[in-house]
């Protein structure tokens, strides 16, 4: 893992200031800022080959996206394919090769729009982000990609960070509780994304049941089935999470899957630029969490050695210049007055990084 670049640094603070601007958060910004890749309210996007056209529909995001090709006749699907076939003679070629290079730069950039959405997506179910009702249904009612994505997750009215009620939004458009009644969202609702130990081992195995009943085998996310992990007893009152203390990592292994969850490796603490932490910031959820290592330089694929983790209230520290410090213990947040999920995120976060990797077991 390496110091996120200058450029990229600067793209997040003018994004920031932007959303700032506008009195948003930055997620309420990325929400406005989806990208289409050309398709329609409806999911479909036209090819045009001159002679013959032919209709592109999204189907479903879970887990990657999925997209149906229609040769058009008139205003009617006339026949399915896998993909655009080559050009006929009789066809413009022109326009058909123009057809083909659009067809193969939507299929690139529609992997990396889901790609970035399922982050987000991860990222509001372990912050417990909620959407008002106008601003879920512009998002996930009306965006063609968005929507398809909804599909597939159970979702929860919220009041107080209380779930009141889960439910799904199905292709018809509607919306159906556990039972497959229609469930009618109240305007003033809070709508966030369900984590699995809102539920009942039973109403778990019920979803999951609904979801293979509408050919939904996997879910764009880990929600139903993610692993979960609580405060344990002897830990409530503790202010560092020690669970992991003592296990052995190779670091560039170890970073690299802590960087897609979205964790950074800490500021340099010297001129050779050895760091010792790992982080991630959630505004959204008010937090930030530190993860202390024995160390390693950015260009050494390092055996590391993991310490321990403290979160904070977010704004805590400049990761530009904060250098792990024993004394910032007093500043941690008890364990016990962690939201639920959150810790139970992070700690899958850090146990899923050093799953199946060199030296874990290491006693």
């Amino acid at each position: 893992m390496t110091n996120s670049g200058g450029k990229k640094a600067k793209i997040a603070a003018q994004e920031e200031r932007f959303a700032a601007s506008l009195g948003i958060t930055l997620e309420e910004l990325a929400d406005r800022n989806v990208p289409t890749v050309g398709f329609e309210e409806n999911k479909e996007r036209c090819f045009d080959y001159g002679t013959r056209s032919f209709s592109v529909t999204l189907c479903a995001i879970a887990p990657g996206a999925k997209f149906e090709v229609f040769e058009l006749e008139g205003q009617e699907l006339k026949k399915k394919m896998k993909s655009l076939p080559k050009p006929r003679r009789t066809d413009d070629l022109v326009k058909a090769e123009t057809a083909q290079e659009e067809f193969k730069k939507m299929k690139k950039e529609l992997n990396a729009v889901v790609k970035t959405q399922k982050r987000r997506m991860e990222l509001a179910l372990m912050t417990g982000r909620c959407w008002s009702v106008d601003a879920w249904r512009e998002l996930f009612g009306k965006h063609p990609i968005m929507r398809p994505l909804s599909f597939a997750l159970i979702w929860g009215i919220y009041k107080d960070g209380q779930l009141l009620q889960s439910f799904r939004h199905r292709r018809d458009g509607l919306f159906y509780d556990m039972w497959g009644e229609e469930f009618l969202l109240p305007e003033d609702a809070r709508i966030g994304l369900v984590f699995p130990t809102e539920l009942t081992k039973e109403e778990k195995k019920v979803w999951q049941e609904q979801l293979w009943k509408d050919d939904i085998e996997e879910q764009p996310i880990g929600q139903l089935n993610l692993r979960t992990y609580t405060v344990h007893k002897q830990e409530e009152k503790k202010k560092e999470l020690v669970r992991c203390k003592g296990k052995f990592f190779l670091d560039e292994i170890f970073g690299d899957r802590l960087e897609k969850f979205g964790w950074h490796c800490g500021c340099s603490v010297d001129e050779h630029d050895f760091y010792d932490i790992y982080y991630r910031e959630d505004k959204d959820a008010g937090l930030c969490v530190e993860l202390h290592t024995s160390g390693n330089t950015p260009w050494d694929n390092m055996e590391i050695e993991l310490y321990g983790a403290r979160f904070f209230k977010s704004g805590t520290f400049d990761w530009k210049t904060h250098i792990y410090d024993e004394k910032d213990k007093e500043r941690a947040i008890a364990l016990k007055d962690i939201p639920s999920r959150y810790f139970s995120e992070v700690v899958r976060q850090i146990m899923e990084a050093g799953e199946d990797s060199y030296l874990w077991g290491k006693e």
